[in-house]
């Protein structure tokens, strides 16, 4: 198994014996993952899966929660 990206690592002769064709497009989702990571961050920063969890599981009734959900 070969890790990692890019063509640098793929054996192109071997590839290409067999049919199989290999291409590098190195800034195809750079922005969409860029724009996946701030999510992520965004999300964890303010604790939106932990809040989504406390909603699903019925503890918020109305009006402005307690802040227990946010206490770690």
């Amino acid at each position: 198994m070969v890790q990692g990206f890019g063509p640098d690592k793929v054996d192109i002769k071997a590839t290409t014996q067999r049919g199989v064709c290999v291409a590098n497009a190195p800034d195809y989702i750079a922005e969409t993952v860029a724009v996946h990571l701030m999510a992520l961050i965004l999300a964890h920063y303010r604790n939106i899966v932990r809040g989504d969890r406390y909603v699903r599981e019925g503890r918020w009734i109305s009006g402005v929660p307690n802040r227990s959900w946010v206490e770690r």
